[in-house]
């Protein structure tokens, strides 16, 4: 548009960038803050997500800085200055069904703004069943057994007992697989297990 005005596409770029950094800036902030609950909450949740909370205020952050530079640059190189340039370029379809809809919103402007009172209610309302815990509980058919023989046991000695002990499991028939470690706990696998250290007296 700046160019079908006569503007030069370094000027129309400038312009463009200039009228939109800050509101775009402050879009961007928001959208960091949406995710801050979860990021920065005290609780487990902020622990498992603030990996991610961190990765898209980084990634959105870096988007705005691409979006006020990169992309009016790119501009400036791709797009072309109409050939009429006496034409108005606010006559085209798509800006013609934007006009229609903010004239039309402007005059039942009581009942746009019912209608998003409306909805703000309605999603205040369905917002209260929504359910507390951000993690369903958790319901996976998963058991471990912490088997400690005394202190000085040779790792030889509880292996054997640990196979011994793996037959017993095994003989269950609602068990499907046993994962039998000895001389040290399993890797961290959930956040309420803390795996056991190097021990040879120790089986799991």
């Amino acid at each position: 548009i700046g160019m079908a005005r006569g503007q030069t596409p370094e000027d129309a770029a400038a312009e463009t960038e200039s009228a939109t950094s800050i509101p775009l800036l402050g879009a961007t902030v928001i959208g960091i803050m949406a995710f801050s609950g979860i990021g920065l909450s005290p609780d487990a949740t902020g622990e498992f997500l603030f990996s991610l909370f961190a990765v898209i205020g980084i990634s959105l952050l870096l988007s705005w800085v691409l979006a006020v530079t990169v992309t009016p640059y790119l501009g400036k190189l791709l797009l072309k200055a109409p050939r009429d340039m006496s034409a108005d370029p606010y006559r085209g379809l798509m800006y013609r069904a934007y006009r229609g809809i903010l004239h039309g919103s402007l005059r039942a402007r009581w009942l746009v703004m019912l209608v998003i009172v409306g909805i703000t209610v309605a999603s205040i309302m369905a917002f209260g069943q929504v359910k507390q815990a951000f993690f369903p509980a958790s319901n996976t058919p998963l058991f471990y057994v912490q088997f400690q023989m005394p202190q000085g046991t040779d790792i030889h000695t509880t292996d054997r007992a640990m196979q011994r002990l793996e037959q017993i499991v095994m003989a269950e028939p609602d068990v499907v697989a046993v994962t039998t470690l000895v001389g040290r706990g399993a890797s961290r696998f959930m956040l309420t297990y803390n795996p056991e250290q190097a021990d040879p007296s120790y089986g799991q």
